[in-house]
């Protein structure tokens, strides 16, 4: 198994309190990790014990899945928003 390379971004979101700046449903923090197998969006709705990675390209949560998370759930897609795949 290869080393996987992590870059984490993080990002507090100026006035959380204001429902136009945070998603209903999200925490007040939103990791990216710019990884050597993809790029992924990490988030944990509120009351949510699962973390969510969405990706804008399904080969992404393929790769992480067959290289790193045999675990990660199945690959949703759609959900109309900016990434059109998810995994739990």
């Amino acid at each position: 198994m290869q080393h996987l390379q992590i870059f984490p971004v993080t990002r507090q979101c100026p006035g959380a309190a204001s429902e136009r700046v945070v998603p209903r449903g999200y925490t007040r923090r939103i990791m990216w990790l710019m990884t050597t197998v993809g790029l992924f969006s990490v988030v944990r709705k509120t009351g949510d014990a699962d973390l969510t990675v969405r990706v804008r390209a399904r080969g992404d949560l393929k790769a992480l899945r067959e290289q790193y998370l045999p675990t990660l759930g199945t690959i949703e897609t759609g959900g109309g928003t900016d990434y059109p795949f998810r995994s739990r």
